[in-house]
């Protein structure tokens, strides 16, 4: 764990849980699993805080616990912190894939970490009628809670308030038997039994990273030939998942009469059914190095026209090497990116061979090779000769130490994140008097909107702003969601970067 990643975990905690929990989370980053009794003594809180904050860490699965002989040790898990900066990503997704109301039932369990079947359906109710003023029936919003376990998107947990997640339990997404008639009374407030006390309901993060990953491969995919070889990369993921493990490293070979077959019957493009052969062909072609073993689609075998097999593997490393280079390239410029990539993919190479396969002036590949080694991009490795007349001579070979380069690259995102973040709540917190004041006002004009209010009281409350304020707000807001769009960008890139590692 580096100190830019304790840095934004210690941010991300104070920002959704507050100072307390922010400081028990920060103690166990930076003492290790600890027991209750020395948490009390470094944190230096009351033991009730530190209980309390416990089980708050816990129940969304950010603190695990296991039973010593010593005691119960509690043990920090820094990557689901660093995983509540994609909630926005998935919460997205479940709209795009089943809807709004299924957005908001995410959205609830993930404010609450665990949740019943009957409460989140019961608040996705409420909400939906606060913002359209029309009740939803029940029996549509249980379809779209049932749509998100039959897509994995959340699974059944055994919790309770006291002991939290329990951690390695079996995936489960069997539904209970819901009793309908229950959810009227209990939208009124009335006591009733929906029929799943004691079934608890949790995020499954698992499902939503292959997910993210799955989009990353087509669109990579659609960038680099067009939206027919994305739309054919997707349905052979599909069909590979059918009988593969979700995280092998290269996926079960498909055969082409199935692929034909589904892109038929899923693609909604005519031509790409005529064109599967070629476009399988090109894929291969245009994501591979040197030899075959490093396509990122292989075809094995001739059995049924020919069998294809996805490489995870070698994907999420194009897709490093792809960003690494681009990121050198706003550094360094485009010389200096052409640099990386030949001694990327030729490892162990001379600044000779290096300058006459750049085609530039050895004064100016000197220069640039010698500022990607001192900023540790490439690396150096010195190699002594011993001639006849016992003289040595020395060759020095570069190279790129891929893993520790993409460490270091994932330690300038969390910095620029951590960065990002602490800018934001500076903007909000000293233009907090005006951002505050525009609040209310729009409050007074909704309720005045309500009641029926004319046009002359709205313009008065109006005019409670002048036009420097009103252009204050603007600027702090316009700030603010150019922060955020860049955490996105930047997290997407420490994204790859951790399912590269993941992979390799």
């Amino acid at each position: 764990m580096t100190t830019y990643e304790g840095k934004l975990c210690s941010s991300i905690l104070k920002e959704h849980f507050g100072d307390v929990v922010k400081q028990v989370g920060d103690t166990l980053f930076n003492y290790g699993s600890q027991d209750l009794r020395f948490l009390v003594v470094l944190t230096k809180l009351p033991l009730s805080q530190v209980k309390k904050s416990l089980c708050v860490l816990i129940k969304f699965g950010i603190v695990f616990h296991e039973k010593k002989p010593k005691g119960t040790m509690y043990t920090l898990n820094s990557g689901a912190i660093i995983m509540m900066l994609r909630y926005s990503r998935f919460i997205h997704m479940v709209k795009s894939n089943t809807g709004d109301e299924a957005e908001i039932m995410l959205e609830e369990i993930l404010k609450q970490g665990y949740e019943l079947a009957s409460k989140v359906i019961i608040k996705t109710h409420e909400r939906i009628f606060v913002r359209t003023n029309e009740e939803p029936a029940f029996p549509d919003l249980v379809k779209q809670f049932e749509l998100l376990t039959k897509n994995e998107y959340i699974m059944r947990c055994t919790a309770s308030d006291e002991k939290g997640i329990c951690a390695g339990e079996k995936p489960d997404y069997s539904m209970p038997k819901l009793e309908l008639p229950a959810f009227p009374k209990l939208a009124r407030g009335e006591e009733a039994d929906a029929g799943d006390k004691g079934v608890y309901w949790r995020v499954n993060f698992d499902r939503f990273i292959q997910d993210t990953r799955d989009q990353l491969v087509v669109n990579m995919v659609n960038d680099q030939i067009d939206e027919l070889a994305g739309d054919l990369m997707r349905q052979l993921l599909i069909l590979s998942y059918q009988r593969t493990a979700g995280w092998s490293d290269s996926l079960n070979p498909v055969p082409l009469t199935e692929i034909r077959e589904q892109v038929k019957k899923n693609s909604g493009n005519p031509q790409l059914c005529s064109y599967v052969d070629q476009y399988l062909r090109i894929i291969g072609e245009d994501f591979s190095y040197n030899n075959d073993t490093q396509n990122i689609i292989r075809r094995v075998g001739e059995s049924s026209g020919g069998q294809y097999s996805i490489n995870i593997q070698e994907a999420f490393s194009q897709l490093a090497d792809a960003t690494l280079t681009n990121i050198i390239m706003e550094r360094f410029g485009s010389k200096a990116a052409r640099l990386f990539s030949i001694v990327l993919i030729n490892p162990h190479i001379q600044i000779e061979k290096i300058q006459s396969m750049m085609l530039v002036d050895p004064k100016d590949a000197k220069r640039l090779t010698f500022a990607l080694l001192k900023e540790n991009y490439i690396q150096m490795e010195e190699i002594k000769e011993t001639a006849a007349a016992l003289a040595t001579s020395s060759h020095y070979l570069f190279y790129v130490n891929k893993n520790n380069v993409v460490k270091m690259q994932m330690e300038y995102c969390y910095q620029a994140i951590y960065n990002m973040s602490q800018r934001r709540t500076h903007e909000a917190t000293v233009n907090k008097r005006v951002t505050d004041k525009y609040l209310r006002m729009q409050v007074i004009k909704n309720n005045l909107k309500a009641s029926g209010a004319g046009d002359e009281q709205i313009n008065e409350i109006d005019e409670m702003m002048t036009t420097v304020e009103y252009e204050e707000v603007e600027r702090v807001n316009t700030k603010i969601k150019v922060l955020s769009g860049a955490e996105i960008k930047i997290e997407e890139t420490l994204f790859i970067l951790s399912m590269y590692l993941r992979y390799h």
